[in-house]
């Protein structure tokens, strides 16, 4: 499953594609560490995780395993 992590850098919006909640996770953090601004992690069964929900992302790729 692939997940999207995107936010706001400056004027401009950008966007990563990850394999894993993990490495999502990692880009989302180096990305507000950078000062982008409504970071979020997306996949494609999933509403957008804002940063205070970023925990749910693991809940959510579990609950595609069962």
């Amino acid at each position: 499953m692939a997940y999207i992590v995107s936010g706001q850098a400056g004027q401009s919006a950008v966007a990563y594609l990850r394999a894993t909640p993990v490495q999502a996770l990692d880009k989302a953090l180096e990305m507000i560490g950078a000062g982008c601004a409504d970071v979020t992690i997306e996949d494609q069964a999933s509403p957008a995780f804002s940063h205070a929900e970023f925990d749910k992302v693991y809940l959510s790729k579990q609950s595609h395993l069962t």
